[in-house]
């Protein structure tokens, strides 16, 4: 990726004719305001007591000028360029597709981040629903000059990538595709279809979102539903006469049962012994006690946790309780009950533990506490560029958490750690930056422009964005991109010259 990136900085900026290059960034405000950003960070970390972090970041962040400036530098695409640039795209995440279903057949998946190999799972969930937008869009586009290929090939592969990205169960994707697609597609069709159908098609969208909403509420009702048990009718004895353990004050349940009644560990562990190599009270391949996942995995199927339960367990389901998955509905992929009970169920031990570890939302939520606190203790200078993950730190141990860190990751939220690093007056400046489009007249935002947008302000807020190179890189690429365009598109000479983008 930094070969790349270098390549496309020596195309743009070795070429002479600064002067003209100069005018064209004058005319993108957009640009100047992130790369203003840049130098905000940049000055903010010049006190930071962590200068190699600093040093690190902020060689890390330098997409954040780089592709502004060199996209604002660069003389306008045409539209079948600019078509081309958005179908390497979707090339690229097709390739990533297609090497998850190479590690998929080879056997080699033990877990979820396993189906992508060459990208972050998060990261290409986020890449698949662009891509998704941008196929969506040829498909209903009437052009056929920007598109390569026929047109069936674009619908085809709209679905063949959506099944993928509910497959990886990449839940930040999923979200934001279940947010963004309806009005998306109810925008492009409301364009699209004669005056007599827009109502139908209102009609039918609202009813689908009530039904989405329904279906969601039904699945947390069902979460916290509990069969309840007559704790004094309970069998004592096993099929093979060997004695239970019911215990009674304790209430964690899986799907709606008790996981610790109907207990027999002695037959759960040779039974278990018989069809698995690895032990009972040894760690699964996620490092989590195997026992426990195993009582889970019985409690979710209402299997007692006995010789007879583990018998009835297919070969699949070993395999799922070695991986380290504690939850039939887990396993099974397209089911969205599954993932919002995963994450009620981290919630859950969450609340009643107070432990944070080894669970993604309730790390996240400790991390945007302490950001909190931490800002809140210094809100208008910040900490400094390099100071974010110790500030962190430090507030962490005032507060007693029991989050095991050691300055791996910042606050998973980008507005978060904007503000810690140069506090209020840059945060506000990230606003600007990322809003400023919307309020010029000078730039006409297209379609997927607005999807870029609605993106990276959902990502900011479970994500730092800007702290891998990656996502930095993405997010500053894709945005001016379809932004440059846009505002070439008020220009008549470019029209006439077949620059216009409305894609």
């Amino acid at each position: 990726m930094s070969l790349s990136q270098f390549g496309f900085g020596i195309a743009v900026f070795a070429v002479p004719d600064y002067l003209t290059k100069l005018r064209r960034m004058a005319q993108n405000p957009a640009a100047l305001l992130w790369i203003g950003l840049y130098v905000l960070f940049l000055l903010g970390g010049l006190a930071s007591e962590d200068v190699n972090y600093f040093l690190k970041d902020i060689r890390t962040k330098m997409p954040l000028w780089v592709m502004p400036a060199a996209l604002a530098f660069m003389p306008a695409l045409s539209r079948r360029q600019h078509a081309l640039v958005l179908h390497f795209f979707v090339a690229g995440c097709t390739v990533a597709m297609l090497a998850g279903w190479y590690n998929l057949f080879a056997g080699v998946v033990v877990d979820r981040r396993d189906l992508s190999p060459l990208v972050s799972h998060i990261r290409l969930g986020l890449y698949l629903v662009l891509s998704l937008f941008i196929l969506l869009r040829f498909s209903l586009r009437g052009n056929a000059d920007l598109r390569f290929f026929p047109r069936w090939i674009y619908p085809a592969l709209f679905f063949v990538l959506g099944f993928w990205l509910f497959y990886l169960k990449s839940f930040t994707g999923v979200l934001f595709f279940l947010l963004l697609f309806p009005p998306a597609l109810l925008f492009l069709t409301l364009r699209n279809v004669k005056r007599g159908l827009r109502i139908a098609c209102v009609v039918l969208f609202a009813a689908g979102a009530l039904a989405t909403a329904g279906y969601s509420a039904y699945c947390v009702r069902q979460f916290y539903r509990v069969n309840e048990v007559d704790y004094a009718k309970l069998p004592v004895l096993t099929a093979k006469g060997n004695p239970y353990a019911h215990f009674s004050d304790i209430k964690t349940t899986e799907n709606g049962n008790y996981i610790w009644i109907y207990l027999q560990f002695d037959e759960l562990r040779a039974a278990w012994d018989e069809r698995s190599p690895i032990p009972v009270d040894s760690a699964d391949k996620k490092g989590n006690l195997l026992r426990a996942t195993l009582l889970r995995y019985l409690a979710s199927k209402n299997l007692p946790r006995d010789a007879e339960g583990v018998g009835k367990l297919t070969d699949s389901d070993v395999r799922h309780i070695e991986n380290g998955i504690p939850n039939y509905l887990y396993a099974q992929p397209f089911n969205i009950k599954g993932r919002i009970y995963e994450t009620l169920w981290e919630l859950e031990a969450y609340a009643g533990s107070g432990d944070p570890n080894g669970k993604s939302m309730s790390a996240r939520i400790e991390l945007w506490k302490a950001a909190l606190s931490a800002g809140l203790r210094n809100p208008f200078s910040g900490y400094g560029t390099g100071d974010v993950r110790t500030a962190l730190d430090e507030e962490l141990l005032l507060a007693d958490s029991q989050l095991k860190y050691y300055g791996q990751y910042g606050p998973h939220n980008q507005y978060l750690a904007v503000w810690l690093a140069v506090g209020i007056p840059g945060l506000l400046w990230m606003w600007v930056a990322f809003l400023y489009p919307l309020f010029d007249r000078r730039y006409r935002p297209s379609f997927l422009f607005y999807v870029v947008l609605a993106l990276l302000v959902l990502s900011a807020l479970n994500e730092d964005i800007f702290e891998t190179q990656a996502s930095v890189t993405f997010f500053a690429f894709v945005y001016h991109l379809l932004l440059s365009d846009g505002l070439r598109r008020q220009s008549a000479a470019v029209d006439a010259a077949g620059g216009a983008v409305d894609i």
